[in-house]
């Protein structure tokens, strides 16, 4: 279909191209534009395939003038089964017709039938030739090539890594068109195809044999997540949000501007008819569209995050997204202490960068943007030469992102005099939307501005999306502090790095404040639970893998009143430091978790070591041989012997070998009741299993009662602790 051109803003996207062409940047654009890219269909009617279809179309449209028109080569149709913001249409093809309809940008798009010539291709799913750029996903992983390596999508779906798939292949289409209309050697930026990688979003590996790619929770619990800006990042995050299934939770959505023309060509979440609306409007009618019955627990707040703050309670900034872009929001943004904050960045060299600050454990907010003022103040320095501002007046105007006012644009016009390089401000214009716009056309005396292309933001936005998910139900795999990636690149697991703070920094530099901010959260979290267990159960050893194993049941919405789904073997393979000993202690002792069992549910003991089940037997036999074995290990090496002998307190003093096995086989023996002894081997043996010492041929493996149909959820007492309500 054609759409319609007018008021529709290219310049940002133009404003990249010039600064990334190297020599005549007119004569290079030029040749940059109207490219007709065909998007390949393979496999419609995988989920993963239709989110990876729908988010290349949306980019690819927003992508002018590069791209003049899409060409989606659609063999067979099939039914629409993802959400589409805005988007009604039953099939593939009408969807994709939709959403460039609600785009509305100058670039045509159309569909066919099989795929015909075209300047660059993008293929989706298996079948591609080296020829075009394919892509493909399964759950985590996003899989791009461009060496004619299989592509295809897996049946786990997750709009993680199938978004990141189509924001790796239109950056690998953009980077295609650069080498073939300006070449290589004239890209001011390093510029590097991708030949084939998959790259996992779960925790940013590359290319690994046997990667880590848990399947998404039924039901998503954002909990209280707070997303502070709601712009080309913040607004993929939420659209990315909105792609799940099911999600649960309360999400506060705060920005204080409108979408503006300027916006489209990077926002993928927000159309035409949006622009005028207040973008946190916007983002909650997306999540509210996807799912209605989170109509009054998405709040949207178009206000300055000074004000939200005020009204907000500081309890309910445990996740915070810092999708801001100016120094003094990030800065105000960590004084208030949040639990956890997210946080992305960009740059027109083509880097993105995703930051978690877990707050005294690494780089803070107000560390990465370190010493950054002094550069604003230069670049406003040199700026206030061009426009004729006074530089305090620009660098407060950059620093609060404020609107020109009619008296300002006035003497700005009258300065540049007709400068066409220069383009005047209009009364209103917010400061950030009109700079990013012109930088590209003012000389700065090379400062670094950021002018991201459409795919750049959106896939830190997905990526923090991921974040979000992974603090809530994965939190093994939350970014250790800080992922890079330079998207004119390849992903390179060395950028997933742990970044220290500044030592000089204002906020976590200073002991005192890091006293305030865990004082803030020691009674939410594992940290409550912890309190709790060691106050109400005193002789537990254990108190922080019992928590480790409430902060599982809670991310994997094991909730009171839901249907118990979590069985005991779930949790030991899932939680490392979890032990039968620890679950026991939850139900019995200190009441945090309930254990559900089935009527006609069978007794057994199973011996994990044999793998084998033994119904209605008699326990000592098996208790005591794995008892002997034990000992033959404690009687062959001394490193053992030391450790079992400590976690048994018996005081080997001088005790030759003989004595300290003795003594440690009369303290399990000394245990009459069978069901005890076999739970103190248990605790023994596996507290050796999660040692750092020599086990050499001996294996080890706790043993115990189970019923076949236990399953556990959390109690009200530490759902309370957990979210801080006690």
């Amino acid at each position: 279909m054609a759409s319609d051109t007018s008021s529709w803003d290219s310049d940002r996207t133009e404003t990249a191209l010039a600064f990334l062409v190297d020599g005549d940047s007119e004569a290079g654009v030029a040749a940059l534009v109207d490219r007709r890219v065909t998007v390949s269909v393979a496999e419609p009617a995988n989920e993963n395939c239709q989110h990876t279809l729908f988010t290349a179309v949306n980019l690819l449209a927003r992508l002018h003038p590069v791209v003049g028109e899409i060409v989606v080569a659609l063999p067979r149709d099939a039914d629409r089964k993802v959400h589409v913001p805005g988007v009604d249409a039953g099939t593939v093809g009408e969807s994709v017709a939709g959403l460039a309809a609600l785009i509305n940008s100058p670039v045509t798009v159309r569909r066919i039938e099989e795929p015909n010539a075209a300047d660059t291709t993008l293929h989706l799913g298996s079948g591609a030739t080296d020829e075009t750029v394919s892509v493909g996903s399964d759950g985590w992983l996003a899989h791009v090539a461009t060496d004619g390596t299989p592509t295809s999508f897996g049946r786990q779906v997750n709009p993680i890594g199938s978004y990141a798939a189509a924001c790796l292949g239109v950056a690998e289409v953009f980077k295609a068109v650069l080498r073939e209309t300006v070449g290589a050697e004239n890209v001011r930026a390093r510029m590097t195809p991708i030949e084939s990688t998959e790259f996992s979003t779960y925790d940013y590996t590359v290319d690994r044999d046997d990667p880590a790619n848990p399947e998404l929770p039924g039901v998503v619990n954002l909990h209280n997540l707070n997303v502070i800006g709601v712009g080309a990042g913040g607004g993929a995050l939420v659209q990315t949000l909105s792609a799940l299934n099911a999600v649960t939770g309360t999400i506060r959505l705060v920005d204080s501007d409108e979408v503006s023309a300027s916006n489209l060509n990077r926002y993928i979440w927000a159309y035409r008819r949006d622009v005028g609306s207040m973008k946190a409007e916007v983002g909650k009618q997306i999540m509210v569209d996807a799912h209605p019955a989170l109509t009054f627990s998405v709040k949207a707040h178009p206000e300055p995050y000074i004000a939200f703050s005020d009204q907000v309670d500081s309890d309910a900034l445990d996740l915070v997204v810092s999708a801001v872009d100016t120094v003094r929001a990030r800065k105000q943004i960590q004084w208030d202490f949040p639990k956890t904050i997210l946080d992305a960045a960009t740059n027109q060299q083509g880097d993105y960068v995703v930051l978690r600050v877990a707050f005294g454990e690494g780089q803070c907010l107000a560390c990465k943007h370190q010493g950054r003022q002094d550069g604003v103040t230069r670049e406003m320095s040199v700026l206030s030469e061009q426009i004729g501002l006074d530089t305090e007046t620009l660098v407060q105007m950059n620093t609060d992102n404020a609107a020109f006012t009619r008296e300002q644009v006035e003497r700005v016009a009258a300065f540049v005099d007709g400068d066409a390089e220069i383009a005047v401000p209009e009364p209103g214009e917010r400061f950030s939307d009109w700079f990013r716009l012109h930088c590209g056309h003012i000389d700065l005396g090379g400062a670094n501005m950021e002018v991201p292309v459409p795919f750049l933001p959106v896939t830190a936005g997905v990526l923090l999306a991921g974040e979000v998910i992974k603090q809530r139900h994965f939190p093994e795999a939350v970014v250790d502090n800080r992922f890079t990636h330079n998207m004119l690149g390849v992903p390179v697991e060395g950028m997933h790095r742990f970044t220290k703070p500044h030592p000089d920094c204002e906020v976590c530099g200073d002991p005192d404040t890091v006293k305030r901010h865990e004082e803030k959260w020691e009674t939410s979290g594992k940290p409550a639970v912890i309190n709790y267990i060691n106050e109400t159960y005193p002789a537990n050893r254990s108190a922080e893998g019992q928590a480790d194993v409430v902060a599982y049941l809670y991310g994997q919405n094991a909730l009171p009143g839901t249907d118990p789904e979590i069985r005991t073997r779930q949790i030991l393979e899932n939680v490392p430091t979890a032990t039968r000993t620890h679950i026991g202690n939850l139900v019995n002792e200190v009441e945090l978790v309930e254990k559900h069992e089935s009527q006609g549910g069978r007794s057994y003991i199973f011996h994990e070591r044999k793998e084998e089940r033994h119904y209605d037997e008699d326990l000592g036999p098996i208790v005591d041989e794995e008892i002997e074995r034990l000992l033959e290990h404690v009687a062959d090496d001394a490193e053992v012997r030391r450790f079992v002998a400590a976690l048994l307190d018996i005081d080997v003093g001088d005790l030759e070998t003989e004595e300290i096995v003795e003594a440690i086989r009369a303290r399990f023996f000394a245990v009459e009741d069978e069901d005890e002894r076999m739970e103190l081997f248990d605790e023994i043996t596996q507290e050796i299993e999660a040692a750092d010492v020599d086990k050499e041929e001996y294996e080890y493996a706790p043993i115990g009662w189970r019923r076949s149909s236990n399953r556990y959820t959390l109690t009200k007492q530490a759902v309370n602790l957990y979210e801080g309500e006690r």
